[in-house]
């Protein structure tokens, strides 16, 4: 059968990608909103969002609810290593796509060979799947709309320049 890409979790990027050399990638997407997607369904605001929305079950187990505020919600359990926790949040590989064939570091180190093995580098487009509004949301938390123009910079997290580490080349 055909290699599949899995995910690897949050911790597996981390690893690599931390510590002034790498722009701390890691520590600032643990200090970021994204890191706590999961945990924000624990919040009485969610619930009450669940409840509007016409959902009976807990908001950290409603498919809906999870597609945004977790990463690989919809895929099966093969395809999650065992390093990886639903519960992380929304992780690196929400965005760039799972991590298993394209995070060894000769890979990493190619731009071109690491979106063949499967990076993916996202646009402003992505971020609305999740971040469209929502009339439950707006009704709950008043204002929970996401400016993408003005926050997608903020997001970003190139590798500082000069780096010690070898950027990836531009393609």
């Amino acid at each position: 059968a055909p290699k599949r890409p899995v995910y690897v979790g949050v911790k597996a990027c981390g690893a690599c990608h931390d510590g002034a050399s790498m722009g701390n990638q890691y520590s600032k997407w643990l200090l970021s909103k994204h890191a706590q997607g999961y945990s924000a369904l624990m919040k009485p605001e969610s619930r009450e969002i669940t409840k509007i929305s016409g959902l009976r079950g807990d908001p950290w187990k409603e498919p809906v609810c999870l597609a945004c505020h977790s990463t690989a919600s919809t895929t099966e359990e093969w395809e999650k290593d065992d390093t990886f926790k639903p519960e992380d949040g929304l992780q690196c590989e929400a965005c760039h796509g799972p991590g298993s064939e394209y995070m060894a570091e000769d890979v990493m180190r190619n731009r071109a060979e690491a979106m063949k093995a499967g990076l993916k580098l996202p646009t402003k487009e992505h971020c609305l799947g999740c971040h469209i509004e929502k009339g439950t949301h707006v009704n709950v938390l008043k204002n929970s709309t996401v400016d993408i123009d003005k926050v997608f910079p903020l997001i970003q997290h190139p590798l500082p320049k000069p780096s010690a580490v070898t950027a990836l080349p531009a393609g």
